[in-house]
């Protein structure tokens, strides 16, 4: 048989010098296309990239920007630029929309704004709202970044500040500061808000610089008093008494700003110490008197001394009795034993 096969049908030959036939299987797998939620978180999150990081929109046209995305998702087509675009503005006004809110809760609203020139000599604006929440939060939002077309005149610069404030609906009675640069036209306008009844508390413009060198030294100060993990308490008053003689006095050369500043900072301080009254009570004083550092108390007059050294002396005395029966306690207790 296998000679009959051979000689007279060789191809079908079942001689063993043959390869057995090789058989391959190729997987298919398939994934089920994204869904339309799917499509729009992408897209959501891509203007999120845009807009956290402030690229410009037309990054989505780039060639790298859509092979990255082919390759992280193939399944999703990036969106056209007027796609992110209209996605971006939903988000502001979304965003908006919660300040909005934010705003009207709040009691008071102050505000910082500056205007420059780019390199293509376009005229620019800025203007951001400093707020306290009723959680005692501090919150601070760019209300705009826009071209300023006309020239950055006082006039021009306080009208678009009465647009802001009436795009955001912040009424006078809240608005009670403008803070700003010692440019010429940004102090003029400051005048001319101070005088401008729409402008309800804004009494006084408030020059950055000026701020500054009034509160730097409180800077300091609160870092002398943070430095050590377990603070004195011998060390407060002297501080704040020297920080008020030689750094929140008024001086002839101080600006409007600065005098109104440093009035409000002693009367606080003031205030919340109980430094125009009677010391010899207070226990940062008593403090003081047994710290040898300040036991001489130099930054108290002469009166004052005085009453403070009297009141730890009698303090002491006081305390004798109860230190001599806490002795004779002991020593009976030591006897009894």
């Amino acid at each position: 048989m296998n000679y009959h096969l051979k000689h007279g049908h060789p191809s079908t030959s079942t001689s063993s010098s043959q390869p057995p036939l090789k058989l391959s299987q190729t997987t298919l797998v398939l994934k089920p296309p994204l869904s339309d939620k799917r499509k729009r978180d992408i897209t959501d999150k891509i203007a999120d990239f845009v807009a956290l990081d402030m690229r410009p929109v037309n990054i989505v046209e780039g060639e790298g920007f859509k092979q990255m995305m082919k390759f992280i998702e193939p399944g999703y087509t990036v969106p056209k630029r007027d796609t992110v675009m209209h996605a971006i503005k939903n988000k502001y006004n979304t965003t908006k929309q919660v300040l909005l809110e934010k705003l009207k809760a709040c009691t008071a609203v102050s505000f910082t704004t500056d205007t420059w020139t780019s390199n293509q000599m376009d005229g620019y604006m800025t203007v951001t709202a400093h707020f306290i929440s009723q959680e005692w939060q501090l919150h601070s939002f760019v209300l705009e970044t826009k071209v300023l077309e006309v020239s950055h005149t006082a006039a021009n610069i306080a009208e678009r500040l009465g647009e802001v404030m009436e795009e955001f609906g912040i009424p006078p009675e809240k608005r009670v500061a403008v803070v700003h640069d010692n440019a010429a036209n940004m102090v003029l306008c400051a005048q001319q808000l101070s005088q401008n009844p729409s402008w309800g508390n804004v009494g006084n413009s408030l020059i950055a610089e000026d701020i500054v060198s009034v509160l730097r030294p409180m800077i300091t100060l609160t870092e002398l008093l943070s430095q050590d993990v377990n603070a004195s308490l011998s060390a407060t008053l002297p501080m704040l008494v020297n920080m008020k003689r030689r750094h929140l006095l008024s001086r002839d050369d101080d600006s409007t700003t600065v005098k109104a500043v440093k009035k409000k900072i002693t009367e606080e301080i003031d205030k919340r110490w109980e430094l125009t009254g009677s010391l010899e009570g207070s226990i940062y004083i008593q403090a003081a008197v047994l710290d040898p550092r300040f036991k001489s108390l130099s930054f108290l007059d002469a009166e004052k001394r005085d009453d403070a050294y009297a009141t730890v002396s009698d303090l002491a005395e006081s305390l004798s009795p109860a230190e001599e029966a806490t002795a004779q306690r002991e020593d009976s207790s030591g006897t009894e034993e």
